[in-house]
């Protein structure tokens, strides 16, 4: 099973081109970490985000990034000094997409 992974920017503007609704139907079940709630719930960010944000919807699951196993080569993901942001580590499981 393939995991999606959504960021900031991501969820954001598709909130902002009414085009959110598009990931469950291409990706069932979308992941995202708390960082990116509350990034999302800043006073800076328009407010049509915020409200959305404030009560997802089932298909987007808030999970914390947990440990890091990076692959050199091959299949999975792999480790640069772009990913991820520091002191933060993320674990994955099969395949994973980010949506940037």
């Amino acid at each position: 099973m393939t995991q999606v992974v959504a960021d900031t920017a991501l969820l954001r503007y598709l909130i902002e081109i009414d085009a959110v609704d598009v990931l469950p139907v291409l990706f069932g079940q979308v992941m995202t970490a708390p960082a990116v709630v509350q990034d999302l719930l800043h006073a800076n960010t328009p407010t049509p985000v915020r409200t959305w944000i404030a009560s997802p919807p089932p298909w987007l699951v808030m999970q914390a990034p947990r440990s890091l196993r990076c692959h050199p080569g091959g299949s999975g993901p792999r480790c640069s000094p772009q990913s991820g942001s520091p002191g933060v580590s993320y674990r994955t499981t099969g395949d994973v997409h980010h949506g940037h």
